[in-house]
């Protein structure tokens, strides 16, 4: 197998999760206080417990809360979803919050008494949880982009898009870029109001490392119920999700002009399709030389598949595979064909780059590509040639980076 490139990964927190608590198999909450109990009888007394990877699907529905995990007693604990949209911690988190206002764009859950159940999502959890957990040393941070690369690697990746903070890639990346398996080019996460295009040029690029423009996220997933969807979720009456960031503040449109005008690509997370056409909409007047990634676009409303002809749409078949029942049960069957539209978004001409989002789901193209194509199912939706092309020759275009085109082959 040749190699191939992924448009959307996240090498540092995917090598992080190699060294966290798995509840990706966890299919009933016995299952997990037992894995949270396990975790706990194991470490030594003065380390946080993190796990990842939960999803309530798996055992039909019930959101975790804090009394999910008190089998870690007083120690600092935090759990994360597949999605890492949202995260349930327990007492002795929620002590360290001291009752701090939630975010905008973010939701701290309250049981009927009033009580938070731990539950946290987006802003929420990204403002107030991950500030707090103890951030891994450098030493540590390179240990894990090393044994993500090297994964990258053993499944034919030859290149990926990450995305990465400007610390992580002055102080981990930089200083791996001679030993990098792969080719890496970064999007750097714009989560602050600090906001300067010049930032990306304080490393030096080149075919091994490059940093081709920034990201900022427009809602949040529908396993969380957190994308922002026109019409409200057929499973929670009247909450249509939420808009977060530039999209919440008025300032995506800016915020595009002065990425673009730096050289560089912006990159919009929106998931749902309320989401989806506010960055159309902020981008359509600004971008004509259609350099803007719009990530993951996982449901389209049909009005809006034409304006996305031209245009850069980074997605992740895997996904698919993950919140196709989940998305019928929360959008409803008359929604359904707003859902992954990949083949509506082809035959309207948009250029579709493939990825995985790793670490939310497998990182192996090949999978991604049997997704994509139906043939896990008997449904082929796409064909295959289009596939490797979504994880090739057009992958490289999200890249930013001629050379990369190098990196593009085929499975056969």
């Amino acid at each position: 197998m040749q190699s191939l490139i992924d448009c959307h990964t996240h090498l540092l927190l995917g090598g992080r999760t190699l060294t966290q608590v798995d509840l990706s198999r966890i299919e009933s909450r016995e299952a997990f206080e037992a894995a949270i109990s396990e975790a706990h009888a194991r470490l030594p007394r003065n380390h946080w417990l993190e796990a990842f990877g939960w999803d309530q699907e798996r055992w039909g529905g019930a959101l975790p809360t804090r009394e999910w995990l008190r089998a870690a007693g007083d120690r600092p604990t935090v759990a994360y979803r597949m999605d890492q949209h949202a995260c349930v911690v327990n007492d002795a988190v929620l002590a360290l919050l001291r009752s701090e206002p939630c975010p905008a764009g973010g939701e701290i859950v309250f049981d009927e008494r009033g009580e938070p159940t731990g539950l946290m999502r987006e802003q929420a959890a990204w403002q107030l949880v991950n500030p707090r957990v103890p951030a891994p040393s450098v030493e540590q941070r390179q240990a894990f982009l090393r044994a993500a690369c090297a994964h990258a690697a053993s499944l034919g990746l030859g290149a990926v898009c990450s995305m990465e903070s400007l610390d992580d890639v002055q102080q981990v990346y930089e200083p791996l870029r001679g030993e990098l398996p792969i080719r890496v080019a970064v999007t750097l996460l714009d989560r602050g109001a600090d906001f300067d295009p010049s930032l990306a040029f304080r490393i030096r690029h080149d075919e091994r490392l490059w940093i081709n423009g920034f990201k900022t996220f427009a809602d949040g997933t529908l396993g969380s119920r957190t994308a922002r969807m026109l019409e409200p979720y057929d499973d929670a009456p009247g909450h249509r999700g939420l808009l977060m960031e530039r999209a919440l503040d008025g300032s995506l449109r800016d915020w595009a002009c002065a990425v673009i005008d730096a050289g560089l690509s912006p990159a919009i997370h929106a998931i749902g399709d309320e989401a989806l056409r506010v960055a159309l909409d902020a981008i359509e007047p600004v971008d004509r030389r259609r350099v803007t990634r719009f990530e993951h676009a996982q449901t389209v409303h049909p009005d809006d598949i034409p304006r996305l002809g031209g245009r850069l749409v980074s997605m992740q078949p895997l996904h698919r595979a993950y919140d196709r029942e989940p998305a019928r049960a929360c959008l409803g069957e008359r929604r359904m064909n707003r859902v992954f539209p990949f083949r509506a978004l082809l035959d309207h001409g948009a250029i579709l780059g493939f990825g995985s989002d790793w670490p939310i789901v497998d990182l192996d193209p090949a999978k991604g590509i049997a997704e994509a194509t139906g043939e896990r199912e008997r449904e082929r939706t796409i064909s295959r040639d289009e596939a490797i092309a979504a994880y090739a020759t057009n992958a490289a275009r999200f890249l930013g980076a001629p050379r990369c085109a190098t990196a593009a082959g085929s499975l056969a």
